[in-house]
Formats: C-alpha cells, structure tokens, sequence
C-alpha cells in the first residue's frame, strides 16, 4: 500500500502549489475556531461577572471579525480544494483511458465493459475525493489536534490529562472496525461493477432481449443484483453507525471527566466560570476532530479500495508491446494461411488449423455460425 501512495503522489505533485495553499487555507479554518473559547472567557468573568460593560462592544466586533475572517479562508479554501479536486480526476480518467487503448482484446474478453466503465468514472471519483478532501482535512485535524492539547495543558494540566486519556479509545476503535469497513467497501465495489456490466450488456443487446421477449427476465436479474448492492451498503452504513457512534460515546465520558473535574474546582474557586467554559469549548475541538479523523479513516478505506482496483487496471501489460508503426509494403492481394491456430486465450482456439488461398481480385464468403471465428479470420 506503500507503493499506492506513492504512485497517487505522482499525480499530485504537478499541483502542488494548489496542495499546499488548500491545505494552509483548511488549516486557518480550523485554526481559527481556537480564540471562540478565550473570546467566551473574557466576555464570561470580565462583562458578565465583573459587569465591565464597556468590554461587550470590543468583545463583539472580535466576534464578528472572526467571523468574517473565517468565511474568507472558507472561500478560498473550497475554491482551490475543488479546482484540485477536478484537475485530479481529469488527469487520472484521461491517463487511465488512455492505457485502456494501449491493452489487448484478450483483456476485454475476461472483463465485462460496465466493469470498467464503473472504474473508470466510480473509483477514479473516490480516489479524486480522498487526494483532494479527505487527505487535507486529516492532516489538518491533526494539525489542530496538536495545537488543541497545547493549549489545554498551558490552561490546565490536571484537566488536559482528563481530556486525552480517553484519546487510546479513539484508536482502539478505528482499529477495530478499519478492516471490516475495508472489506466490505470492496464486496459493495465488485457489486457495483455487477450492476454496470449487467446494463451495459442488456442496453447494448436490447434488440435481442426485445426479440425474445426476456425483458421480465432482465429485469429480475438486475432487481436481484441492486438487492444485493442494498444490502451490502446497509451493512457497511451500519457499521458506519457504530463507529460514530462508539465514537460518540468516547467523546462523552472526555466531555462528563471535565465536567465533574472542572466544575468541582469551580466551586472551590482554583477555576473561573469562564476559564471552565473556555476548557470545555477547546475540549469540543479536540474531541471533534479526533471523531472527524476515525470517520475520515473509514472512508479512506473505502477510497483505498478503488486505488486498488484502478492500479489492478494500469498495471496490467498488453500481450504484445507495439514498438511503433512498421511501414507495409506494397500489397499484391494474394492471401494464402497455411495450418493457421489462433485463440484470444491459450487453453481455447478460436481458429483451429485454417487453410486458405484467396487469389488476387476473389471475393470469398465467410459463413458460419455465431462465434465460429468469422470475424476473427
């Protein structure tokens, strides 16, 4: 998987300025929550308790021009992640197409056309999202992640120690339910490609299905395989489900130990109203980004799984390597096969010793019985 990542930065590098600019704008979003909770705490212990009301406006133009601020590095930050985002997915289709040209018909005889069809526009978009979206946004929440916990232990260091230790939880649940998700991402990916080739084969033999009357017939057998497509997405969003949901449930008993701590210093008076309301703002986004990085890791599963299976693709060689256009010479019109063997797979020939002598300027019939080897010939 090692390799993969380093074949998908190959793809990535010709943006890398876009890179580093959606990544330095996401960070600022992030970033730019953290003085909320400070901002609370003034406006708590000095307006509020204190009653210095000459503050309030000082206190509600920072808000506002956070705010604005925010929105800025928001715009710019989605403008340049979707021009990345769509850059990539064009570069990976048109690249991946192209080496669809360069294979050889016997691939095409062992994949069914909706299959690639559904790695060629399905995967290539997954994987756009992960290199553009999902790969920012974890690097950036564990930015913040570190920036959090510096400031929780400069503000309190008995109450930061609360808040990380249920930190293991986070880990030993995203471990637990990474290979599950992996697999089941990849039975939901083959089924999609089921549900591909099964149209793509049913609309391209329309006129023979309407010839024989078997649309009924199709239309069970594509009911069966959405069925079962359901009911393996159901199964991987339950499991999503209880992720964040176990997830939830860490960030609660983080979220109830502050609580109960700070709230019991609060009443010795060791802690403010205020500094308690701001460690439990900076706890949320600690706690956040730490859910947002289990989900992440979940979908980057799933996006994983179509890297795999694009690779699958682009690393598969044609039989024979065309070294380049050879040049005919001039042709007489005298085709003679000799004992002629062919097959589009070792262990079954489509033409089997074929003799044949056509003189220049005859006109030959093939005829024969449907895939007897008449268009091969």
């Amino acid at each position: 998987m090692q390799s993969d990542w380093r074949r998908l930065l190959a793809y990535i590098r010709p943006y890398r300025s876009r890179v580093i600019f959606g990544t330095c704008f996401t960070l600022l979003l992030s970033l730019s929550n953290l003085p909320l909770p400070l901002i609370m705490q003034y406006f708590i212990d000095e307006v509020l308790i204190a009653g210095q009301w000459a503050q309030l406006n000082l206190i509600l133009m920072m808000i506002l021009g956070l705010h604005v601020v925010r929105g800025l590095f928001s715009f710019f930050q989605t403008y340049t992640i979707t021009l990345l985002g769509q850059r990539l997915v064009l570069d990976l289709r048109h690249f991946l197409f192209d080496h669809l040209q360069k294979l050889s018909l016997s691939y095409y005889d062992k994949k069914q056309t909706g299959k690639i069809m559904s790695r060629v526009m399905d995967d290539v978009t997954s994987i756009q999202s992960m290199l553009s979206r999902q790969v920012i946004r974890a690097f950036t929440d564990f930015v913040t992640l570190f920036v959090v916990i510096g400031l929780l232990f400069y503000k309190n260091w008995a109450l930061a120690l609360m808040s990380i230790s249920v930190v293991p939880f986070y880990i030993a649940n995203r471990q637990y339910f990474k290979p599950k998700i992996r697999s089941i991402s990849r039975d939901i990916r083959e089924s999609w490609d089921h549900i591909f080739g099964s149209v793509q084969e049913t609309m391209a033999g329309v006129y023979v299905v309407k010839a024989f009357s078997q649309e009924e017939r199709e239309t069970h057998e594509f009911e069966l395989s959405t069925w079962d497509n359901t009911e393996l997405s159901m199964g991987r969003q339950f499991m999503a489900v209880k992720f964040s949901a176990i997830a939830g449930i860490i960030s609660g008993l983080g979220t109830s130990l502050v609580l109960w701590y700070g709230g019991y210093a609060a009443v010795q008076g060791t802690m403010t109203i205020g500094e308690l309301m701001a460690f439990y703002g900076l706890v949320g986004f600690l706690y956040n980004p730490a859910v947002r990085l289990a989900t992440l890791s979940a979908n980057i599963q799933e996006s994983l799984v179509s890297v795999e299976r694009v690779f699958e693709i682009l690393d598969t060689k044609p039989d024979v390597e065309d070294d380049g256009i050879s040049r005919l010479p001039r042709i007489k019109g005298h085709v003679e096969f000799r004992d002629v063997c062919f097959g589009y797979s070792p262990d079954q020939f489509v033409l089997d010793t074929i003799n044949l002598d056509v003189k220049p300027g005859m006109t030959v019939a093939l005829v024969g019985h449907t895939g007897c080897g008449k268009t091969t010939l």
